[in-house]
């Protein structure tokens, strides 16, 4: 189902068993805010590297906050994940392949 502007409702992530588009609260708010900064601090470091697609918070399947780097394909997996660090301030980083993202059309 499609609604104005192109919005869809999340749909199911592909193995993570989360639904993608999903917003999670961290546990407290000194979490959200270490949460935050690791997440800039990947940003800042990640962002502007080819194949890297984006930087989310997330949590993990036992509900641990996270950090998520979503990348374009497999050769981009494996050319970062051994580059990529397990852990940013204490909080596991997950890689996941995304597909390249693009804009939709209003």
């Amino acid at each position: 189902m499609t609604h104005e502007r192109g919005f869809q409702p999340p749909q199911q992530n592909r193995g993570s068993g989360t639904p993608e588009n999903t917003v999670f609260i961290p546990t407290s708010p000194h979490r959200a805010t270490a949460l935050s900064r690791a997440a800039e601090q990947l940003v800042a470091q990640w962002l502007g590297v080819p194949g890297v697609e984006a930087i989310s918070q997330t949590q993990t399947e036992t509900g641990e906050d996270a950090l998520r780097v979503m990348v374009t394909d497999q050769q981009a997996l494996t050319r970062l994940k051994p580059r990529l660090p397990t852990h940013l301030d204490g909080f596991p980083v997950l890689v996941e392949i995304s597909g390249p993202f693009r804009a939709l059309p209003y």
